[in-house]
């Protein structure tokens, strides 16, 4: 997009770019405390990086009988950093950028591509469970409509963030694993398979990459067609 819009993504880079091409911009977030223009969104694809980078390796060296434990320590991880970090008076943005305070989500996930590949019958008991799921949808659906409706411009307390956002987590993965591997059956069946959706999913990653973009992109072709 830098290459190809010069002069339509307007903002000024030349401090950001070391950063952006090095998939290092969360830790520039987090030292800054605060975001980086339009590009604030891209602090989740250089967490995700390194990640992917880093977490292969270590899967390598450990055995396998540890796996799950390395999953599970990761996960610990994440909210242990997340709370050492309200702790040391950082504010959020610090405590939801840093590499080791993301650590409990990408854990979750690896944790449901393990039980998907080595124990895939206790997966689908879980979620197969109605009860079970219901319980945690209808606990995501309270705080989703506590945080939609509630004034925004009051803050939740950092502190009462960190658990809310690993719960988010949880909710998050039970979700992906219903979706990939349950029976959904029904009119949640018909809504997960209709075809707005597949388009959606499918194009989800470059709306996520172009939306904080779109602004900017506006604003340079109005500027290149001298139009108000």
């Amino acid at each position: 997009a830098l290459l190809i819009f010069p002069r339509i993504i307007v903002y000024p880079i030349s401090d950001q770019l070391p950063y952006l091409y090095t998939y290092t911009s969360n830790f520039r977030m987090a030292w800054l405390g605060h975001g980086i223009d339009q590009y604030s969104h891209l602090w989740s694809l250089a967490v995700e990086a390194q990640f992917y980078l880093l977490f292969p390796l270590r899967i390598f060296y450990t055995p396998w009988k540890y796996l799950k434990g390395l999953i599970s320590v990761m996960i610990l991880t994440g909210v242990i950093s997340r709370l050492l970090a309200c702790a040391a008076g950082h504010n959020e943005v610090y405590t939801k950028v840093i590499t080791t305070s993301c650590l409990d989500s990408l854990g979750l996930g690896a944790m449901l591509a393990y039980f998907s590949l080595y124990q895939k019958e206790t997966l689908l008991k879980w979620i197969g469970n109605k009860w079970f799921v219901g319980f945690y949808l209808s606990l995501f659906s309270i705080n989703l409509t506590i945080v939609i409706t509630g004034d925004p411009d009051e803050d939740v307390p950092l502190l009462c963030s960190i658990p809310l956002n690993f719960f988010y987590s949880v909710c998050s993965c039970l979700l992906i694993g219903i979706v990939c591997f349950g029976s959904l059956g029904g009119m949640t069946e018909k809504i997960f398979n209709h075809l707005l959706i597949i388009y959606l999913r499918k194009i989800s990653y470059s709306l996520y990459f172009f939306n904080n973009f779109s602004p900017a992109f506006s604003e340079g072709i109005l500027e290149i067609l001298n139009l108000p």
